[in-house]
């Protein structure tokens, strides 16, 4: 169940989760592999409790513009935190990890998000949500091909049930709201790009895990929303928003988000970027991709939502595949 590359060795000693790559050991303890999980876990919290917010304020301002003011939060906030704690966000990190930590912004907000709209346009957002979502199956391959990580029995079912569970809750969620002729009429070229949104987010995961093998958390945030805000406000222009965003402030969007803002900037990029730096690809992006899974007790409390025997159905299956990737992880 365990099968490993002759290019990167895996081993657990002693307590601690040993990696060989290049002749060079990258070490981390169990606990935090454990605390990796906890943490790519609270990335979906945070990023489910932050985009019903953001989804409610793009439709008045475009999606461009939210994205944007993402990127400018994050980016100050980040630097700011750099510099404060006597260190400057950029003077110590090495051109290749970089270009990784650039690499993986391009993969989601720069190129991976926008053409997940395209797709979206074509065939939905629930249909093309649940394509897309596989990403955490590329990621996994990659980890198990490349990087000798753990993908045996156990795991590649449990990834599989998350992805089913986790599908079958965007489709009954959000079954109806789509036209069916459009549907029909741009079917191939919305699925093609659907499937092609799953492997720009799997290649954000493994750059940022590429990335991330020896920055900081600060520092690796600093240089990809930075980075992040420059992509961003080039496709600006070019971006179509609402008639009435012209009249928005950036200044009064930030009030308006200001809670998503923080519990997506601050606490879900530590979460996210701890979350894949220590733990293997398929669990650290399987657990971060369970945002639709956490947002539906939210969304059944408030209202606009109804409990279902089918997404009871999916909340299992969703969870059954979690509890088989933890318990495979821990051996």
């Amino acid at each position: 169940m365990r099968g490993q590359s002759p290019v990167f060795r895996a081993r657990r000693q002693g307590g601690r989760y040993t990696s060989r790559a290049g002749g060079a050991d990258l070490t981390s303890t169990s606990t935090e592999y454990v605390l990796g999980a906890v943490g790519a876990f609270m990335a979906s919290v945070t990023w489910a409790f932050a985009s019903v917010r953001y989804a409610a304020v793009a439709r008045e301002v475009g999606d461009a513009r939210v994205g944007l003011l993402r990127a400018v939060t994050a980016s100050v906030l980040w630097c700011g935190v750099a510099v404060l704690s006597g260190g400057a966000p950029f003077a110590t990190i090495d051109l290749r990890h970089a270009a990784f930590l650039v690499g993986s912004i391009v993969c989601s907000y720069a190129l991976g998000d926008r053409v997940f709209f395209a797709a979206a346009h074509r065939v939905g957002v629930s249909t093309a949500l649940a394509i897309a979502t596989i990403y955490p199956l590329w990621a996994a391959l990659y980890g198990s091909l490349f990087r000798g990580e753990p993908f045996g029995l156990q795991r590649s079912l449990g990834v599989l049930a998350c992805l089913v569970g986790v599908s079958a809750l965007l489709a009954l969620s959000r079954a109806g709201n789509v036209n069916t002729s459009t549907v029909q009429a741009h079917a191939l070229g919305g699925v093609l790009l659907a499937l092609l949104t799953s492997l720009f987010w799997a290649g954000n995961a493994v750059l940022l895990k590429l990335g991330t093998e020896g920055p900081s958390i600060v520092q690796a945030n600093a240089v990809r929303f930075s980075s992040g805000v420059v992509l961003l406000a080039l496709q600006l222009p070019r971006g179509k928003s609402p008639v009435a965003a012209t009249s928005v402030r950036y200044t009064t969007l930030a009030r308006r988000l200001a809670l998503p803002l923080l519990a997506d900037t601050g606490l879900g990029s530590i979460c996210f970027v701890y979350g894949i730096a220590h733990t293997d690809l398929a669990l650290g992006a399987t657990l971060s991709s369970l945002s639709p899974l956490v947002a539906l007790p939210f969304a059944v409390a408030l209202g606009t939502e109804r409990f279902s025997p089918g997404r009871a159905l999916a909340v299992c299956l969703t969870l059954a595949g979690v509890l088989s990737l933890v318990t495979a992880t821990s051996r």
